[in-house]
């Protein structure tokens, strides 16, 4: 559930609600099931992630073995991969938007701040997501 906020338009709905459809075919992307609103929020019914979030897991582990990093690097450059042939920038990816399936595998989640039609040579310029994750340039 999210509020809605005044600035947030149909347009901003119908870009998340599009962008959580494509989970239906890559399997390392939040799978959304249905997409409603009422006056005052937005609903979105997705799969549940029983496994918790990749923050959380840092936060039970401590630390990840290198076969570990190797498996989840993985699923997450194969959800971004996916995400760039459809023209997707995710824009706020860190480890509390990683969700984690009951397999442990990976689930990219939460659009909202995400770019569409970035394909080929056209790119988008701005300051977007969670300051804790920026790049220390930025």
């Amino acid at each position: 559930m999210i509020e809605k906020e005044e600035e947030m338009s149909h347009k901003d709905i119908r870009k998340e609600a599009a962008i959580l459809r494509l989970g239906r075919i890559c399997p390392f992307l939040i799978r959304a099931y249905a997409t409603f609103q009422t006056e005052s929020l937005v609903l979105y019914v997705m799969e549940y992630a029983r496994g918790g979030t990749l923050q959380q897991l840092i936060e039970r582990q401590e630390y990840f073995t290198s076969h570990e990093v190797r498996f989840y690097s993985a699923e997450i450059f194969l959800g971004l991969q996916y995400l760039q042939k459809y023209g997707v920038v995710h824009r706020d990816l860190d480890t509390e938007n990683i969700l984690l399936n009951e397999e442990g595998h990976v689930k990219i989640a939460d659009f909202g701040l995400a770019c569409i039609n970035q394909l080929g040579s056209k790119a988008y310029h701005g300051i977007a997501g969670a300051s804790g994750y920026m790049a220390p340039e930025v």
